[in-house]
Parts: structure tokens; sequence; C-alpha cells
């Protein structure tokens, strides 16, 4: 996200100073680790972060997905798998191949390739137990790798943070998030602010949250917005 603001002041002049890294679900994911990326001197100023229902808690996604028996969950999961495999692409243990077999692996390809569009269809009717067919402390073991370098809760944020969730998501439970918020400040996070939306969904908390998302930019050096009405983002 950070290398983003850098290429796009190369392609157009007059970009304000200061960015935002701002994300939803995995996006919000990805803008709590914004805060803590490498920033060359003389580059833009980082004002703060915004993590809408930011995925957390890895290490329980495996066993949740794979118990669920919602085939389409098991998105979520193939994506974190082909994530850890990157991470160390010499690692054949934690190869798709490795991990699901010839069968599973063929499977979770062609939603990868899909890249999400066509995803639910690909995995209409397959068997979540099939698809991730690895005993309990195997999937712990796996999930507890993930969760060491997914977690966006493992290091303080240094900058400002607004982390806004949904009462009713499915996808991104509020526990999850509530929890993710008292560490961030437990270990030492100067300026966390939570917003929650009772009632709202994973998708519906855009929609609702948006006035509030807009003035805590403005706050820490974002332009200046008109009137706000928040919006229904549908449901989800």
């Amino acid at each position: 996200m950070a290398d983003i603001v850098s290429a796009a002041h190369q392609l157009a002049s007059g970009l304000g100073r200061v960015w935002f890294a701002v994300g939803h679900s995995q996006g919000g994911q990805a803008a709590l680790f914004a805060a803590h990326a490498a920033h060359p001197p003389g580059a833009q100023r980082l004002g703060g972060v915004v993590a809408v229902a930011p995925a957390s808690h890895l290490e329980v996604m495996l066993i949740g997905v794979k118990a669920s028996h919602v085939p389409g969950k098991l998105s979520f999961a193939l994506y974190s798998l082909a994530g850890l495999a990157a991470i160390d692409p010499t690692d054949a243990s934690v190869s798709l191949r490795t991990l699901l077999g010839n069968a599973a692996a063929a499977t979770a390809s062609r939603v990868l390739a899909s890249c999400a569009t066509n995803s639910a269809q690909v995995l209409k009717d397959v068997d979540t137990e099939k698809m991730l067919p690895l005993g309990a402390d195997h999937l712990k073991r796996i999930g507890e790798r993930m969760g060491a370098y997914g977690d966006p809760d493992r290091a303080p944020v240094p900058v400002p943070a607004l982390i806004i969730q949904g009462g009713a998501d499915l996808d991104v439970p509020a526990a999850w998030t509530n929890q993710v918020v008292a560490q961030l400040r437990k270990l030492g996070s100067p300026a966390v602010l939570y917003r929650t939306y009772p009632g709202a969904g994973h998708v519906q908390v855009l929609g609702q949250s948006l006035c509030d998302l807009l003035a805590f930019l403005r706050t820490h050096g974002g332009t200046a917005q008109g009137t706000c009405t928040p919006v229904d983002a549908g449901t989800g």
C-alpha cells in the first residue's frame, strides 16, 4: 500500500503530502500493516490508517472454515494458504499440493485463477472436509504460522488509527475485532479510535461508517468535506 503512494507521486503532480491507508476486510488488515512500512527520506507523511472489519485471528480460520461446511467460505482458506506458501516458496511442507492433495489442490488452483470473480461457482457443492483434509493438530500448526505473519495486532500501530466494525458481521466477527482493538491498545498504540455499528453486516458497515471515516481523515490532515450522509452499502 505504501508503494502505491510512491508510484502515484511519480505519475501525477500536485498530490497532497499527507496520505492515508484505508481498507476493508483483508484490505483493513493490510492498512494496519501499512503503518509499519518503511518510508524513504522525504516521502509523504502517513496521516493515519482506517481498518474496516480487518481480517484477524488467522490461527483459527482454517479450523472454522472446515467445520462450517459452507463451501463459499473455502475461498478465505485457500487464499490464506496460498499466501503462506508465498512467504517461503522453497518450503514444500506448505505447498497447496502437499497440504491438500492433488484433487483439492487442482480445485484450489481454479479458485485462485478466478481472482474471486467465479470462486462461488467453482466451490459450489464442494465438501469442506475433503478440501481441507488435515487433522486438527495439523490445522492448528498451520494456523499458528498464518497468525504469526498475518494477524494485524502483533505490534502497536504507531500512527492514529480508526477501526470500524459492524455488529452483525458474519465474515469478521465483532468479537474478533474487539480483541484486536484491545490488544493494539495494550501494546501501546498511541491513538486507536474504535467505532461500532450495531446491526451492520460486513458490507453494510461501509456505507454506515462513511461520514465517521471522512471525519477521521479530515481531523488528521485530510481534505475537508462538505455535508455527509451515511449510505446503505447493501447487505452482508
